[in-house]
């Protein structure tokens, strides 16, 4: 993802032509603690975020000027972007969308669209192994799974547990807007409401020439809002938050920039760069603060996200459970119960040193326990009553994960 910071910030000056509000607009996305965290281990989420700014890059030269390079560039980042996860798609058609409408969809523009497609296609069957074998019959394999993934475990929402395929339709909308900065979306409801205006200016026979005359703008705004309506509406199978749709907060983040350089009332202006700032202050306050469980991060709307959300489903807080028992209680073996939905043994496997490690003795019976860790998937019973509580991780003031001593 690091060197991605630097063709975002390329990406947001070739659009803006504006030092600073590119410079802020990579600050923004450097200190979304979300990302500041799984940068190092979301090796799926994050490298999509990656290529979603790798094709915006490289479509933003297109729409400014058609070369074979730009193309050839543009497509193979698609191609690996769709291989990554179909939903990706979007990005390439508004692109092609946008060359087409700039010149009425006559020849010229019509033939780019059409080799554009055809490299996609191209660099998509290369990068996806899964189609070499069969690439009509296994294409079609992959648009049906689209929507239903293999996972069919329960996941807490709102402080109810539902199947993975019976989540709300909202799922999706209130994991982004719970665990963005309330700036942000602010700031973006005002560039939405903006993007009217601008689009309706001079009447409804300019709406095609705004369109144009704006693209990167309605580009990356009319990527975000359409790809998350239908990822949120047709996506059946869904968990872990919002992860798997990680890749749109980049267009959210542009649309942000975008709507800052087209604004020319200097006092609002002023007022949103002042709460930008702010913001990725408060942003990179609350990453040191606390580190190293940033991936936990939801805004102040949410009092207790343990009992309304699963947390740590990674079980990333567990390490530091384990390395504290083992300091704690200095016996050879030591008898340890999982209360919840993440793997001791993985963590202590691929974690702990060896020597550690084989001190580590996970039981599958709550009776045979010496100790108990709760990190509240699954699980969102409080053993303080029964046990004696000994050690707490919190994020934001909240309890994340709870070590428990047995009678």
């Amino acid at each position: 993802m690091n060197i991605n910071y630097f063709f975002f910030f390329k990406t947001s000056q070739h659009i803006t032509k504006n030092y600073f509000l590119s410079t802020i607009g990579l600050l923004t996305l450097i200190s979304y603690p979300r990302f500041f965290a799984e940068q190092h281990y979301n090796t799926r989420d994050l490298y999509l975020c990656a290529l979603a700014i790798m094709c915006v890059y490289f479509g933003s030269k297109i729409l400014n000027k058609i070369k074979i390079k730009n193309i050839i560039l543009f497509s193979f980042f698609c191609g690996l972007a769709i291989s990554t996860r179909i939903s990706s798609l979007i990005i390439p058609f508004a692109i092609i969308f946008l060359i087409l409408l700039k010149e009425n969809f006559n020849f010229q523009n019509t033939k780019w669209g059409i080799i554009i497609v055809l490299f996609i296609i191209l660099f998509t069957y290369i990068t996806f192994p899964f189609l070499w074998e069969n690439p009509l019959r296994n294409s079609l394999e992959v648009f049906q799974k689209l929507s239903n993934h293999s996972w069919r475990g329960d996941v807490l929402y709102f402080g109810t547990y539902y199947k993975s395929t019976e989540l709300p339709w909202h799922y999706i909308f209130f994991w982004f807007v719970l665990t963005t900065p309330l700036a942000y979306l602010f700031i973006f409801f005002f560039a939405s409401l903006y993007s009217l205006k601008i689009i309706f200016e001079n009447g409804l026979k300019n709406i095609k020439n705004n369109i144009i005359k704006y693209k990167y703008f309605y580009l990356n705004l009319g990527v975000f809002v359409f790809a998350f309506i239908l990822i949120m509406f047709f996506q059946n199978t869904k968990y872990n938050g919002w992860r798997h749709s990680y890749f749109l907060f980049i267009f959210f983040l542009y649309s942000i920039i975008g709507f800052v350089n087209l604004m020319r009332v200097q006092i609002v202006k002023f007022t949103i760069y002042f709460t930008l700032i702010l913001t990725i202050t408060s942003n990179f306050y609350w990453i040191y603060k606390n580190h190293p469980y940033q991936n936990l991060y939801f805004n102040f709307i949410v009092k207790e996200p343990y009992k309304q959300f699963d947390l740590d489903w990674l079980g990333l807080t567990n390490k530091d459970l384990l390395k504290y028992l083992l300091k704690y209680d200095n016996s050879e073996e030591i008898k340890i119960w999982a209360a919840s939905g993440t793997s001791l043994e993985a963590t202590a496997k691929n974690l702990l040193s060896s020597d550690d490690a084989k001190r580590i003795k996970v039981v599958q019976l709550e009776s045979e326990a010496n100790y108990i860790v709760n990190n509240y998937i699954n699980n969102q019973k409080d053993y303080s009553l029964q046990y004696n509580l000994i050690k707490e991780i919190k994020v934001s003031s909240s309890k994340v994960n709870s070590l428990y001593k047995v009678f």
